[in-house]
């Protein structure tokens, strides 16, 4: 039995499409700057920018604005916090007769910090990530700022985690306790 193929002939005029006009601009950086010199990124549509900006926000990196293509901004940084940022709900008040989480110790907090670290961002030894997004999942559990920030300077004392320009970056030691 003999087995025929049609042959197909295949242009690559739809590769590669060609922008139509100006490109939307998403300004930001890892860190929030004062001089006024942000990164930038391309996109070409609202909501290709929007997609990018809440990207770079899970990322834990600082969005100073987006711009339409004729250069209006159309978010500033406080609308894009607000709409993309983490949300963070205080911890509710125990109803009558229900016990109220006990307060953890900085250790606890900190062993919490290295987990999150490691499983839901997948970190191996040397890893870098801002605090600001390593945050998010101790804020779901009711951990406060300060209680956050204790943890990490525990872990940071303990030889786990080096902070630098508020990125965090896993040592080995810090990827061992994790594991534990």
């Amino acid at each position: 039995m003999i087995n025929t193929f049609r042959q197909i002939t295949v242009r690559g005029d739809h590769v590669g499409i060609p922008e139509t006009g100006p490109p939307w601009t998403v300004l930001w950086d890892t860190t929030r700057r004062t001089d006024g010199h942000w990164s930038t990124t391309h996109a070409r549509s609202e909501a290709e920018a929007l997609e990018r900006a809440a990207h770079f926000v899970r990322l834990g990196f600082a969005v100073h604005a987006i711009k339409n293509p004729s250069g209006t901004v159309v978010m500033n940084a406080e609308d894009v916090a607000c709409r993309f940022g983490p949300t963070r709900t205080p911890p509710r008040p125990a109803h009558e007769g229900e016990v109220q989480r006990e307060a953890r110790s900085d250790e606890q907090s900190a062993r919490d910090i290295l987990r999150g670290f490691v499983e839901d961002h997948r970190a191996t030894p040397g890893r870098m990530l801002a605090a600001s997004a390593l945050q998010a999942l101790p804020a779901q559990q009711g951990m406060s700022q300060t209680e956050f920030e204790l943890a990490v300077r525990y872990a940071r004392d303990h030889g786990w985690l080096s902070v630098a320009d508020g990125m965090l970056t896993l040592t080995q030691r810090g990827y061992a306790e994790a594991a534990a």
